[in-house]
């Protein structure tokens, strides 16, 4: 039963039209509060947008749902997204970070949109995807989102799937020198406001590889203990489309189950005797896939790059 849902179009189409999928199904009465995330596409171009967020509150479940804010500009949209228990607005960076990642700077729409989110109450966080164009930014767009009341920041890793597959992913994704220096920047980040949250695929990089193994050791106690982990897909992450194929989380082809669960069971070197696997999992899986490595290693790693390096 997954902890989490991540439910989107069937297709790229930015004019979703499929009837979303029933939720009930994946959910027993007896289950704990579960975050469901609505993504895209771009959600508020649905009619039906409220009726969806006041389902998914109805079987008590967190709704959540992510905009490009690209959508309708109306008084309306306020309240359609007041419906949901967080709005999550996509947002790749201040001073530049933005058009540096999408090819159009959207900031202060993003910016516009948030604040008048707030005002009208709605808990609002923003999803930062981490590249190497954008990364340079990161200080100045979490104080920008502190400074207009965000609740919390969602860092995401860059991953081949979605907007970023094959060129446009390798042309992107974090310099070594970049993973190298994240560990430090995080440290720094989350000592202030908003909070911030780590996408499961980053969990490779948040111990710098020269750390001693007391250091590395200590970080994985605590993430066990916060219930902090890697990969998540087929484990306590789920998704569903609105034509009702199920993956392990949203950036995984279509199956009806992930093979993330055996891989974390039978890890091969170095993520075997590593003393973070418990709780990075070796990786992000969809890196992994696209990456060409024979054991389906998360190439990127930095323990994984100095494994290569020395065979």
């Amino acid at each position: 039963m997954p902890a989490a849902l991540d439910a989107r179009p069937a297709t790229s189409t930015r004019a979703p039209t499929e009837r979303p999928p029933r939720l009930q199904p994946f959910f027993s009465a007896s289950a704990p509060l579960r975050p469901t995330r609505f993504g895209g596409g771009e959600p508020l171009l649905r009619a039906d947008l409220c009726e969806i967020a006041d389902e998914s509150r109805r079987l008590g479940l967190v709704a959540v749902v992510t905009t490009s804010g690209f959508g309708p500009t109306g008084a309306d949209v306020v309240r359609q997204l007041a419906h949901f228990d967080q709005v999550n607005l996509s947002h790749d960076g201040v001073d530049g970070g933005y058009a540096a990642v999408r090819g159009r700077d959207g900031s202060e729409r993003v910016a516009g949109l948030t604040a008048r989110l707030v005002d009208a109450g709605v808990r609002v966080g923003w999803n930062v995807v981490l590249t190497r164009n954008n990364f340079h930014t990161l200080r100045a767009t979490v104080a920008a989102a502190g400074a207009l009341g965000v609740a919390d920041v969602q860092l995401l890793r860059v991953k081949p799937a979605g907007r970023a597959t094959d060129l446009v992913y390798r042309s992107l994704r974090l310099a070594e020198a970049q993973v190298a220096a994240l560990p430090g920047l995080l440290a720094e980040l989350v000592s202030g406001a908003p909070s911030i949250r780590i996408d499961c695929a980053l969990i490779p990089f948040l111990v710098p590889i020269d750390a001693s193994d007391e250091v590395a050791q200590n970080f994985s106690e605590r993430m066990k203990q916060t219930g902090v982990f890697g990969c998540e897909a087929g484990r306590s992450l789920a998704a569903l489309r609105t034509d009702g194929t199920r993956a392990g989380c949203s950036f995984e082809a279509r199956t009806v189950e992930s093979h993330a669960p055996a891989f974390h069971q039978a890890l091969p070197a170095p993520c075997n005797t590593c003393i973070l696997h418990e709780v990075c999992r070796g990786g992000c899986r969809v890196v992994a896939a696209r990456s060409g490595d024979p054991e389906g290693r998360d190439v990127e790693c930095p323990r994984v790059r100095a494994h290569r390096d020395r065979k």
